[in-house]
């Protein structure tokens, strides 16, 4: 089965988001890269599974040139992607969120559908 690929863009004042997803029946890969105004950057991978309209994946990315695992998740509309966001707790040297039901969507993180440069 050939994966379902999308782009996501989302520019917060200075900031700027990338996500690329490439989606099987629930499993989904991609990139995500986010691009801060005068702070450090981070991108890297991520991979989950999709419930419903919800993404909740793993980002392993690098930071200053440390490697980490941090859950993130987003909820995918057609062509509008919003980044969820909740009170995170290290486990075992991931940072997963507290409680996937309390997240909070109604944010300004939102990406919008972008053509695929790569």
């Amino acid at each position: 089965m050939i994966p379902h690929s999308n782009c996501y863009i989302g520019v917060i004042g200075r900031d700027s988001i990338f996500l690329k997803i490439e989606q099987f029946p629930n499993v989904v890969s991609g990139t995500l890269e986010y691009k801060f105004y005068e702070k450090d950057n981070n991108s890297g991978e991520i991979n989950g599974k999709m419930n419903g309209d919800t993404l909740v994946a793993d980002y392993t990315f690098s930071s200053e040139g440390i490697k980490s695992i941090r859950q993130v998740a987003f909820v995918i509309k057609e062509d509008l992607v919003i980044e969820g966001y909740g009170e995170m707790e290290d486990k075992n040297g991931k940072m997963v969120f507290k409680n996937l039901q309390k997240l909070n969507f109604n944010t300004n993180t939102n990406l919008k559908k972008s053509t695929c440069l790569n």
